[in-house]
């Protein structure tokens, strides 16, 4: 999946085209195991700026949703809930059979 960008109820500007743009190149595509994309879905509900994000990483995926009043605290809000989930995702599948430290482990 590539990138992609959708607005719903207003026309979509190419600052915030290039935000969402930005924020899946530079900051979640460095994070990802596999072939990344993701889709952004901007709208607005009310007062509430809205943007929620679907994330594919190989076999990891995810759906974040932010609101806020502002389109762009939206977007970046996303991003970092986003960049947790990767990381989460990543941890439980590559991570869980490592010992813990002062845990004995059976033999």
């Amino acid at each position: 999946m590539a990138n992609q960008v959708a607005a719903h109820g207003f026309e979509l500007t190419k600052a915030l085209r290039e935000c969402c743009e930005t924020e899946s190149s530079d900051k979640l595509n460095p994070l990802a195991l596999h072939n990344f994309g993701s889709r952004w879905a901007l709208s607005l509900e009310g007062n509430d700026h809205v943007a929620h994000l679907t994330w594919n990483d190989g076999p990891f995926h995810g759906d974040v949703t932010m609101r806020s009043p502002d389109m762009y605290q939206s977007i970046h809000g996303a991003t970092k809930r986003a960049m947790e989930q990767i990381k989460r995702a990543h941890s439980k599948r590559y991570d869980h059979h490592k010992p813990v430290k002062g845990i004995a482990q059976a033999s």
